[in-house]
């Protein structure tokens, strides 16, 4: 049963079982309901849950909570959430609040920000450009500096429109679908949450294996040993470099191999186990955390050791490669897409989601004339960030790319070339094509529930 079905089957079992259990469960079913959730049905795999949605199930448990007096941190809460869903974590945010809870957001959504009391803006840029206070301020003052800041634009194509087909796509609630979509251009994928959107992108993705990328927020298979430079494939001619230079074999530069900390074995801590708690990581005293065996600190390349090169930032190893044209191009890319406050040696399990899904199409940037599908990209981008995800669209539509974007951010959807909107509803009330045409018609579109929030 979908959750809406077993909360209507619960309400007619009344004066009928005790009533107690049913008051229960139908309380936490309701909440489910109010967050948008009652398409999911209750042997759902809670694997297959979006990232909105699982984020939405654990606020759902910590209304149903009895716990006071604690501070809630809610990371990015309008992730996965249409404009019409988020009103409705609005009100589950203040009940919580109500209890006599501190409800801590991190989000960049105007519609979740005017839920707090006191804003406070970190900056000026990120990673080590960042980790100050900005501002300090109540929503009112917020939303009129931002009103000063410069809108997103985007020159879009005046070429004629050449369609491709896409024809039968069956998964989960959409059922042989078949809509034409417009060549080389950015094509927005809309709609209310759970409405068959990322079904009809994956569905794409099966059909046409060959022509399509599909480029998700989940995380790179990799532990805390996986760095950026070892995924965009770098480390090795790094490696070769150092061992070039200082006449010595080149796995003396890796934390895997002979280079690593006999101590901590290269991981940079030492993990002790505790029998009924989380094991607990400490810096190893040997190495500091950086991983290496002392003699291997003594090789540099260009006045730089392995350590001091894993911690400059993408931005300033662009300059230090400058005469590596291989090392500095592909070091370009992550740079362009807005990933140049990273260190080269940052491992992939600090990184989010957003990040992660920038990594992995910076490894696409030569790709042409494929459908590659982006799964919310603007998620945790601010304002300026997604400018620099624009221009970099724009490059792949250049290379005779069409973009397939999954989003819900109704400032990026108006400079979207085409859109398409799933819904009416979700779950078994969705998977249908309610609105395909451009973003300005959808305006004035009464079938398109995305085109009011435009």
């Amino acid at each position: 049963m979908q959750l809406d079905e077993l909360q209507s089957f619960l309400m007619s079992l009344k004066g009928k079982e005790p009533q107690l259990i049913i008051e229960n469960a139908l309380q936490q079913i309701n909440y489910l309901c109010r967050v948008g959730l009652d398409y999911l049905n209750l042997a759902r795999e809670t694997g297959t849950l979006s990232g909105g949605e699982s984020q939405r199930i654990k606020l759902v448990r910590s209304i149903g909570s009895s716990l006071s007096d604690m501070m809630y941190i809610f990371d990015e809460p309008s992730v996965g959430l249409h404009p019409q869903d988020i009103q409705a974590i609005g009100q589950l945010i203040e009940a919580i609040k109500n209890k006599g809870n501190t409800i801590l957001l991190i989000d960049h959504d105007p519609k979740i920000i005017q839920l707090a009391d006191t804003v406070f803006e970190l900056g000026p840029g990120a990673g080590i450009h960042g980790g100050e206070i900005t501002s300090i301020s109540n929503y009112t003052e917020w939303e009129k500096i931002k009103k000063e800041e410069p809108p997103l634009i985007r020159q879009k194509k005046e070429t004629p429109i050449d369609y491709f087909s896409i024809k039968n796509i069956t998964k989960n609630n959409v059922h042989n679908l078949s809509v034409s979509i417009p060549k080389e251009r950015i094509i927005a994928i809309t709609g209310v949450a759970g409405s068959g959107k990322s079904s009809f992108a994956k569905g794409i993705l099966e059909n046409y294996p060959e022509d399509t990328l599909y480029v998700t927020q989940k995380n790179i298979r990799g532990s805390s040993r996986s760095t950026l430079i070892s995924y965009i494939g770098l480390f090795d001619d790094i490696r070769k470099l150092y061992s070039q230079k200082n006449q010595v074999a080149a796995s003396y530069f890796s934390f895997n191999g002979k280079g690593a900390c006999p101590v901590c074995k290269g991981k940079g801590y030492i993990e002790t186990e505790l029998a009924f708690l989380d094991p607990i990581r400490t810096t190893c005293e040997a190495c500091l955390g950086e991983k290496y065996q002392q003699k291997v600190l003594q090789y540099t390349y260009r006045g730089k050791n392995i350590v001091e090169l894993l911690s400059l930032s993408v931005e300033d190893s662009l300059i230090f490669f400058s005469d590596q044209p291989k090392i500095s191009q592909k070091i370009n890319w992550l740079y362009k897409i807005g990933l140049g406050y990273l260190t080269l040696g940052q491992t992939l399990n600090t990184l989010s989601g957003g990040e992660l899904q920038r990594l992995k199409l910076a490894l696409n940037l030569d790709s042409q004339k494929k459908i590659i599908i982006l799964d919310e990209p603007t998620t945790g981008l601010s304002k300026k960030d997604i400018q620099a995800l624009l221009t970099i669209f724009d490059e792949l539509l250049e290379k005779k790319n069409t973009l397939l974007v999954i989003e819900h951010n109704t400032e990026f959807i108006q400079l979207a070339d085409w859109m398409i909107e799933f819904g009416p509803s979700s779950g078994s009330n969705g998977g249908q094509l309610i609105y395909e045409g451009t973003p300005l018609a959808a305006k004035v579109d009464s079938a398109s529930v995305t085109g009011k929030y435009l």
